[in-house]
Formats: structure tokens, C-alpha cells, sequence
């Protein structure tokens, strides 16, 4: 059985809320197994005997998330833990016993005033800054309080912190021993500030003092950039992330693989091929590592062996790799779009079909044929990217359709076979739209995205006009309707754009 979070928009209240779902491998309906109008379940992980599925929600009284357990089959859910401020993530110990959450530890709470609104300050007190990363997206303002590991006992709820310091803890994960928790952190003042996040690990002991897993000073399973979590072997002896070039490239570098040996200390290098790689996790055998490697407008799954370096693809093709999940016996469940599919869960190898598809309505859309496209920039640099062309009937006869032009955020992200409901809805309305990935883009390793670096509205401006230029010059669409837009960076593009001498 495979068990996910399907998110849907409520219209009414303008929101968007996510249940959780379950499908057996060998096909079948979908079953929902959570019904919150108003709340949310995600991040569902199973107990290791199957019968439990352990998720965080926002359903408890006071609003804030926490996590949750019902039955693997569907009923009554219950709240385990009840912090505070809550937890954003958590992993649980292969003893089934326990679980170590992420909360935030704030040593100078703000006071809470309650009573009648007369009784409330006028104003917060002040936000007193001491620490460079003060900030952060879905978080606010950090002040001094931190996020840190408390050991979660799943019977009764009752919390130990385990991790201490002025730095953010993320990501746990743990060991399928039971002996140890990885995780990603600070190592001092100076990392913070340069974004020198490691990998560390400690025993699931009151008291424990950590230990430094990771070398380089680069950013190692950073925290901020990619999300994810240290992966343990199943013999619990090595641990694999990623690794960033030196800091100062931040996002432009691609996250590459590192496996570590517990025992030696010893950190290798694994199949560094410059592609931006996500999310590694080990076979169950150990034998391979299993990640998402980022090509030229496409996600792809790879098999990596950590001994060689070989890189396999288990997918490929114009799709693009959401996510991804395990199961014994070789089982490898995947999350994947198209240009004309929403993610859907596939099931790969034998047997390689659709198990949850949930937006069937699309097969009843007219959409835009969805073409790549590659030209040359000024200065003769290929820049590639996609155009969807009007589905039939949606221009006028004996007219030419305006042109589109998107331009994405990042700037490091790219374009790709995965569906556009943007594209799709002005394909609809008779436009041609041209999506395209200039230099900055990821997708094509390290040298074409840090071609942007500190030099924005610059290369990037030329490759987006060649692209128009291409358009026009092609015949595809009315060179007096040309529009351009985009979101976060693609808003700062767009006003390059716009401003810079045709």
C-alpha cells in the first residue's frame, strides 16, 4: 500500500488543504483516509509494523501542528504530541516506541495577553537582532529562538529535549539501529553566516553531545536550499546528503552527492556529474542510492552506485520527478508529471503503471500542443525552452495569435515537462506561449547557471529577447502583441525586461 497527501483548493474560503490517501500496489481505487474541510494531514510515515501511520496536522485545538497517529486502514486519529509552538517535522525509531520531532525552544517567550482588547499592548515589544540569519520564509522574524530535537514517546507524548545551542537543528533522521539521529545544523557563528550548514549526529539520550559528520566547508543536507534529510544505510554504517560548491555560489551550485562512513570518518565523493541532485536515499539492500537528478527541462530518478559512481536512470523522457518512495522488494513508487498530466503515482518497474491519478478532468480539456525549442542568444550561447501553441479553434482565422513570454523565479530553476496550468489557461485564450530557460537556469550544470551570478538583467535579458526574436522571426505570433511576465525573480525579469533598449 502507498500512502500520500492529496492537496485540493477550496474556493470559498480561498484556501488550500490537504487529506491523506492510501492505494495498493497492485492497483485499485484510491481510498481517502482522512476528511478535514478546514485542516490538514501531510507527511504521512508508516510504523514499522504496518499498522500505524504517523502524519503532522494543524487540527489540534490551538491551531498550531503536531503530530498525529491513527490506523493504517483509516479511523480515529490522535493527537501524540502537544508542544507549544508545535513541530515541523519529525522521524520515527525503528522500535516503534519513539519519534524525534523538530520544535522551537524560545528562552525569552513574548508574553501572551489575554482578556478583553483594552488589556492588550499597543504595540509587540521590540525585536532585538544578534544573529545574520534573522529571518525566514513561513517563519518571521527568529529572534533567539531556535529550532532543536526532543525525543517524542509515542504512547504518552511526554517530550525530552535532546539538541542545545543558538542554532537551527533540521531534518532528523534515524538510524534503522536505533543508535543514532542524523541531522543538519550550525557548527558556530561563522557558518550561520556563510550558509556552512553540516551534517551531525547524536544518541538518542538525554544529555548527548553531538558529533560533526561532515568536512567540507561547504553547505552539506542544507537546510534552507534543499530540505532534505540525511540518508541512512540500511545497515546504519553510512550516511548520504549532498554537498554544495563553496559558499559563496549559494543556489548556483548543484547540490552533488557525499556518502560517509560512520566507522572510518571518512566522507566520499559519489558520481559528481554536475547536475543539480535531490533527495538521496538508500535501496533497501544498500547497494545503490536511489535521487533525483535535474537534466535540460526534465527531473529524472537515478540509481547511483556509491562504489563505482555508475549513474542509471530509472525514468526519463519529457516527464518531471516530484517525489519518490520505497518499499520492500525492490518497489519504487514515483510522483510524476507531463506536459499534459498532472503529477500522478506511478508504480515503476514490473508491472510499471498509473496507481492514483486525480485530476481525470483533464482528459476532457482541448489543450496546447506543448513543442522544445532551442535558438541561439546573441552572443551564439544555445539557450533552450518550451512553447504551447493554441489548442485548435482558440485564434480567429486569417489571424496571428499575441505572444506570451513567462519568465520563472530562481533565478536558478528552469522550465520543464512537468504540466503548466498558466501556459495552458493563455494557450486556451489564443496565445502562443514561450517559456524559456536563459543562463542562470538550472538543468545544465554548474557553468550555465552561475553565468547569472551577481550579473543579473544582463545575459539572461539578451536570452529571453533571442527567444522572442526566434518566435517572431518564425512566424509564430503578431509581432505588435507581444506581452512578458513572471513571478519572484521572473517579477525582477520581467522589469529588466521591459526597461532594457529593444
Amino acid at each position: 500500500t502507498v500512502i500520500y497527501s492529496l492537496t485540493t483548493s477550496d474556493t470559498v474560503v480561498d484556501a488550500r488543504f490537504s487529506d491523506l490517501w492510501s492505494v495498493g500496489w497492485q492497483g485499485g481505487t484510491p481510498r481517502q483516509l482522512t476528511r478535514t474541510p478546514r485542516t490538514s494531514e501531510w507527511h504521512p510515515v508508516a510504523s514499522a509494523d504496518g499498522k500505524l501511520i504517523y502524519f503532522l496536522s494543524d487540527a489540534a485545538k490551538d491551531k498550531t501542528v503536531q503530530l498525529w497517529a491513527m490506523p493504517a486502514r483509516g479511523g480515529r486519529a490522535r493527537q501524540v504530541t502537544n508542544l507549544a509552538d508545535g513541530i515541523s517535522d519529525f522521524a520515527l525509531a525503528a522500535d516503534g516506541k519513539r519519534a524525534v520531532v523538530v520544535a522551537e525552544v524560545d528562552p525569552t517567550p513574548v508574553p501572551k495577553f489575554s482578556g478583553k482588547p483594552k488589556n492588550a499592548p499597543r504595540s509587540r515589544p521590540p525585536i532585538v537582532i544578534d544573529r545574520f540569519n534573522f529571518r525566514q520564509d513561513e517563519r518571521d522574524w527568529i529572534e533567539d529562538s531556535t529550532a532543536q530535537l526532543h525525543l517524542i514517546d509515542l504512547k504518552d507524548g511526554t517530550a525530552i529535549q535532546l539538541t542545545n545551542g543558538a542554532f537551527d537543528v533540521s531534518a532528523p533522521s534515524w538510524s534503522p539501529d536505533g543508535n543514532l539521529i542524523a541531522y543538519a545544523s550550525w557548527r558556530d557563528a561563522a557558518a550561520d553566516r556563510v550558509g556552512d550548514s553540516d551534517v551531525f549526529v547524536i544518541a538518542p539520550q538525554e544529555g548527548a553531545a553531538p558529533r560533526r559528520v561532515s568536512p567540507s566547508n561547504n553547505a552539506d543536507a542544507d537546510p534552507i536550499s534543499s530540505g532534505e534529510r540525511p540518508a541512512w544505510s540500511p545497515d546504519s554504517r553510512r550516511l548520504a546528503w549532498t554537498t554544495q560548491a563553496e559558499p559563496k555560489w549559494i543556489y548556483y551550485s548543484p547540490p552533488q552527492l557525499s556518502v560517509a562512513d560512520l566507522a572510518s570518518g571518512t566522507v566520499k565523493e559519489v558520481a559528481r556529474i554536475d547536475r543539480f541532485t535531490y533527495a538521496p536515499r538508500w535501496s533497501r539492500d544498500g547497494s545503490r542510492i536511489l535521487a533525483m537528478v535535474e537534466q535540460d527541462r526534465a527531473m529524472w530518478l537515478a540509481s547511483i552506485d556509491p562504489d563505482t559512481d555508475k549513474v542509471s536512470y530509472l525514468s526519463n523522457g519529457p516527464t518531471a520527478t516530484a517525489g519518490f518512495a520505497l518499499g520492500p522488494g525492490g518497489r519504487i513508487a514515483l510522483l510524476e508529471g507531463t506536459d499534459t498530466s498532472i503529477d500522478r503515482l506511478r508504480k515503476l518497474g514490473e508491472g510499471d503503471a498509473i496507481l492514483a491519478d486525480h485530476n481525470p478532468w483533464l482528459a476532457q480539456r482541448q489543450l496546447g500542443e506543448v513543442r522544445e525549442v532551442a535558438y541561439p542568444s546573441a552572443d551564439g550561447t544555445p539557450i533552450h525552452g518550451l512553447i504551447t501553441l493554441p489548442p485548435p479553434g482558440a485564434v480567429p482565422a486569417g489571424k496571428k495569435p499575441p505572444l506570451m513570454v513567462r519568465v520563472h523565479g530562481g533565478p536558478v530553476s528552469q522550465y520543464d515537462h512537468s504540466f503548466s496550468p498558466d501556459a495552458q489557461i493563455y494557450a486556451a485564450q489564443g496565445y502562443v506561449v514561450l517559456t524559456v530557460n536563459p543562463r542562470g537556469s538550472s538543468g545544465r550544470g554548474f557553468d550555465f547557471a552561475r553565468a547569472l551570478y551577481a550579473d543579473w538583467g544582463n545575459k539572461d535579458v539578451a536570452d529571453v529577447r533571442a527567444g522572442i526574436s526566434w518566435a517572431l522571426d518564425n512566424g509564430m505570433a503578431d509581432p505588435e502583441r507581444v506581452a512578458v511576465g513572471g513571478w519572484s525573480y521572473g517579477g525582477i525579469l520581467t522589469n529588466y525586461l521591459i526597461a532594457s533598449d529593444p
